[in-house]
């Protein structure tokens, strides 16, 4: 499907205020001391069905 350079420069000029949006969401997401940390939670952690304590391999435990 064809779409007009006008179109595609948009859908990109309102993909890059997505993601500076994003950027900010996250480093508000930091600002909360026990909340999140892009070095102490795995990605995985999204997948998990059930309250409780994890640890991963040797990792320290953590809430999740």
């Amino acid at each position: 499907m064809y779409t007009s350079g006008a179109k595609r420069w948009s859908i990109g000029g309102g993909l890059w205020a997505l993601s500076a949006l994003l950027l900010r969401v996250q480093l508000i997401a930091l600002q909360r001391p026990d909340e999140y940390s892009l070095t102490h939670i795995a990605i995985s952690d999204l997948g998990v069905t059930s309250c409780g304590v994890s640890a991963d391999g040797g990792a320290q435990a953590r809430t999740v």
